[in-house]
């Protein structure tokens, strides 16, 4: 069934990217002493500091100038020419592997933001859910078709 549909659900995994990175990822952080109060739109973190939401547009395009940002851009074009070229077997091992590497790093941003009130942080969220969902739809998409297993 996964099979079927896999172009739909790739279609849905690129809609949901764009979503997570219009989300808030980290905050901008600055020193605020704690007798003051977080003024819109910062929000109160941990300690003496206050914090800006940012996007993961924002977020990515600070990491543009040291080349961090590929990573997590990769699956948005992975996913892209498996939407115009569906039968490229190396093409589908590439993307899986585009995936786990944006995976690890969003865990990674994540887990340094344990400190922060994270469940705000809903773009990241998303863009970790999502690509677990997309690691584990391609992984099955793979074993229900035995002629193209990765």
């Amino acid at each position: 069934m996964i099979t079927q549909h896999i172009s739909i659900l790739r279609a849905g995994a690129l809609i949901l990217f764009v979503v997570a990175l219009l989300g808030p990822w980290t905050f901008d952080v600055i020193n605020v002493p704690a007798e003051y109060e977080c003024s819109e739109p910062f929000i109160r973190l941990s300690g003496d500091f206050c914090g800006m939401p940012m996007s993961g547009f924002q977020f990515l395009w600070l990491w543009i100038v040291i080349g961090l940002s590929i990573p997590f851009l990769l699956p948005f074009f992975t996913t892209l020419l498996l939407l115009w070229k569906k039968d490229a077997r190396r093409l589908r091992t590439i993307h899986l592997i585009a995936w786990a590497l944006a995976l690890i790093l969003a865990l990674v941003i994540f887990i340094g933001q344990t400190n922060d009130p994270i469940i705000r942080l809903w773009g990241l969220w998303l863009y970790i859910l999502l690509a677990v969902g997309a690691i584990l739809i391609e992984y099955l998409a793979s074993k229900n078709n035995p002629a193209s297993n990765i």
